[in-house]
């Protein structure tokens, strides 16, 4: 299914948001233009959460569809061994 293929680039996208910004924002953003804080959290809060709640809210639909389907594939599984 589809689901597996989504896990994976979400928690990729996830991983590479954060190799990008931890790192910089550990070192004191030194690269960054804090100084005005309009900008400061449109750009690097605003416009970059976008690109952790969205995965973030893939990757927890996609686990639902899948521990679902898990648990009914075992139920089945279940009524199928005790015939």
């Amino acid at each position: 299914s589809h689901e597996s293929l989504q896990i994976i680039l979400c928690v990729c996208e996830l991983y590479g948001g954060y190799m990008t910004w931890v790192p910089e924002w550990l070192m004191g953003s030194p690269n960054l233009v804090t100084d005005d804080k309009f900008r400061a959290y449109l750009y690097l809060w605003f416009l970059n959460a976008v690109w952790v709640v969205i995965p973030g809210i893939l990757l927890f639909q996609s686990c639902s569809v899948l521990t679902k389907a898990m648990s009914k594939a075992s139920s089945g599984s279940r009524n199928r061994k005790a015939e």
